[in-house]
């Protein structure tokens, strides 16, 4: 069961590759004994991934849900609703294979999205993922690495390893999870998100102002390809589980690190980089 949880919440921390609440690995909440239906319903106040977000909140309600084999083999689908702009701002569809196995667990697998052109989500310039983890739960730590790959008009790698430990109460049904996650990678994907809102904001002014936004306002992150530590996740997970009904709570600080350099119609700027707390809260029925 604890490993079982420690992949539950690991998905939740990684904001990985897709953040918000969204949870990567992918678990029932019985172990890979027998194949059920998972559906959750999630509220995540923010879009955060690698320290950084929108200057505009990204809040998303999730609706999801989780087909698992008993033989780990998973597939699933979900939207996110963008409750600031009331549409649907992402779909996307997953699967993938996740194993338990004593003290030591580890899967992989990949996703599809698909952003709504307006939606300005820090990763909406991704179009597709893989990703695979190996994790050991240890007598004083439980210790993951993850590795994910990004696809879209260009490709990131990115490593993450997460540290942690689960403390239980009331018979099991109680648990939290003090962790530390910590991400290097490269952001080809930031820097297309950057052109992709300023391309875009000059668009919406040259709309206001009847005035064609300048052809050669571009912007180009100098360090996109160069893998670093881009933050660091301190959070602690709640979990309470009620027969087949869980309901989790994550907060999470985000630190960012190694803030990137944009040249802008041949301008020098530094990103400004500024710690973020955020949070996801859900429940999961288990059928």
């Amino acid at each position: 069961m604890k490993n079982i949880l420690m992949t539950i919440i690991i998905g939740a921390y990684i904001q990985t590759a897709w953040g918000q609440g969204l949870l990567k690995h992918d678990s029932n909440l019985e172990g890979n004994k027998t194949s059920n239906v998972n559906l959750r319903l999630q509220y995540t106040s923010d879009w955060v991934y690698a320290g950084r977000k929108d200057s505009l909140p990204v809040a998303y309600l999730t609706p999801s849900i989780l087909y698992t084999h008993h033989s780990g083999f998973y597939v699933k689908g979900f939207l996110s609703y963008l409750t600031t702009e009331k549409r649907t701002d992402l779909w996307g569809v997953g699967t993938g294979f996740k194993m338990n196995k004593g003290k030591l667990y580890w899967g992989i697998g990949g996703e599809i999205r698909i952003f709504n052109d307006s939606s300005y989500a820090i990763q909406s310039s991704v179009n597709a993922m893989a990703y695979t983890y190996l994790g050991y739960d240890l007598p004083w730590i439980e210790t993951t690495v993850d590795l994910n790959g990004f696809f879209g008009e260009t490709g990131d790698i990115l490593v993450g390893l997460e540290l942690g430990k689960t403390f239980f109460l009331a018979d099991n049904k109680f648990s939290f999870y003090p962790n530390v996650y910590g991400l290097l990678g490269t952001q080809r994907y930031y820097s297309k998100y950057y052109s992709y809102k300023r391309t875009t904001q000059s668009k919406k002014l040259g709309q206001v102002g009847n005035i064609l936004p300048r052809v050669n306002n571009y912007s180009i992150m100098e360090e996109a390809t160069e893998f670093k530590l881009l933050s660091v996740d301190l959070g602690i997970a709640f979990r309470y589980r009620l027969n087949n009904i869980t309901f989790h709570f994550l907060p999470s600080y985000a630190i960012p690190f190694n803030a990137a350099t944009f040249n802008t119609d041949n301008a020098i700027s530094k990103e400004n980089l500024k710690n973020t707390f955020y949070y996801n809260l859900g429940i999961n029925f288990l059928l």
